[in-house]
């Protein structure tokens, strides 16, 4: 399955890889989902979808700092809510999202450069609802990628630098370790 969100609306979509057909879903919100948000698509076995940060960049609302998960409502067909779970410590706008395993996401970055923000990793746990502070990057960027490779490593590529305004073509790696407590599962 593949997931789509569109932007400025209450929809997303699921491509089925495997029969090529589209399921239209709704979540049931009193708001659109918020401006440069990242969606992020976690876990083979039981996928689950998370909305990441995003908002107005000319203000600080509280969606820069959350992380929600899209969950369908029970006996109602294509219909999901957003269950909010534990807040990010920065805000988080044109940052990066990238997964490890069946429960850990990484966000990198922010074009919101409150507290640091957009030189922070964290790292969520979907099993825990904890989020872990990370060793900072060299660099504060925002519209960048990311991903991780050999569930050891995760690498945060290109962008625009917060500093300069322009275009990076860095790419910077931290060396993730499955031994830390923080990546203990339940």
């Amino acid at each position: 399955m593949v997931y789509i969100i569109e932007k400025d609306s209450k929809r997303f979509f699921i491509y089925n890889t495997k029969t090529q057909g589209v399921t239209t879903n709704v979540v049931q919100s009193q708001t659109n989902f918020p401006h440069n948000f990242q969606a992020i698509q976690v876990g083979l076995a039981n996928t689950k979808i998370f909305i990441v940060g995003g908002g107005d960049f000319n203000q600080l609302p509280e969606t820069m700092f959350q992380i929600s998960q899209l969950v369908p409502i029970q006996g109602q067909e294509n219909q999901y809510r957003m269950e909010q779970k534990a807040k990010m410590q920065f805000a988080r706008h044109g940052h990066s999202c990238c997964s490890l395993g069946e429960n850990l996401i990484f966000v990198t970055g922010s074009r919101k450069d409150i507290d640091g923000a957009s030189k922070q990793t964290e790292m969520y746990n979907t099993d825990l609802n904890k989020w872990t502070t990370l060793g900072p990057m060299n660099m504060a960027r925002h519209y960048h990628s990311s991903c991780t490779f050999k569930n050891s490593f995760l690498y945060v590529f290109c962008g625009i630098s917060n500093d300069s305004k322009k275009y990076l073509n860095t790419i910077e790696r931290l060396e993730v370790r499955p031994q830390d407590p923080y990546f203990t599962q339940t």
